[in-house]
């Protein structure tokens, strides 16, 4: 009973009265709550911070999709115009008819405007920066071998033209041209599924 109640013995007798806790015995639930308050607080700051990284990643990648498929559509269309070019350049040297040559200088105008918006947008990756540098040379030298093909033709030796397009050298630069822009699509890949790696390891540890 004593561990329960006191006992005060004054002039009108023995009274019990109940005793109170001690002081840290009582403090104990309140502690008790303020920690786990404090672990919840903590525990929502943590997540809201992940969410929010999640948003800035989901927003990465969205921007990564978009310039993915800008630059690779711009990569296609470079190859296109230099396919182009080549065959008004054999269509001329086979018939003799100027139509041919049409898509031959639409081919290099259209690439000596899309270069410049390439490096514009690929500048920011030196990897792909100095695919860009090896690309650059390669076409001139493919163009280099459609012009000379053609002055021959002017200059009146049409089977010297021919006989230097069947000499291969132009399918040559034609192949390593291919192989750049496809490293180049395949870089721009490898960054895209990068970055989605990285917000759905995000995403999982917010869901957790």
């Amino acid at each position: 009973m004593t561990g329960l109640f006191l006992i005060d013995r004054g002039r009108s007798g023995v009274v019990l009265r109940r005793a109170r806790p001690p002081l840290l015995r009582r403090l104990g639930p309140l502690r008790t709550r303020l920690g786990l308050t404090t672990v919840g607080a903590m525990l929502l700051l943590l997540v809201g911070a992940a969410n929010g990284l999640l948003l800035a990643w989901q927003s990465t990648v969205q921007h990564r999709i978009t310039h993915t498929l800008s630059v690779d559509r711009s990569l296609m269309q470079v190859l296109a115009d230099v396919l182009d070019s080549e065959t008004g350049q054999r269509g001329y040297l086979l018939t003799g008819d100027p139509a041919f040559l049409t898509p031959y200088t639409a081919g290099l105008a259209r690439i000596t405007a899309e270069l410049p918006l390439l490096e514009a947008e690929l500048r920011a990756s030196p990897t792909q920066a100095a695919r860009l540098d090896a690309l650059r040379p390669a076409i001139a030298r493919k163009f280099a071998e459609l012009e000379q093909t053609l002055a021959l033709d002017r200059a009146g030796d049409r089977e010297g033209a021919l006989a230097l397009v069947r000499a291969g050298g132009g399918k040559v630069e034609m192949d390593g041209i291919r192989r750049i822009i496809e490293s180049m699509r395949m870089q721009e890949d490898e960054m895209l599924m990068g970055d989605q790696r990285h917000a759905h390891r995000i995403e999982t540890l917010v869901g957790i």
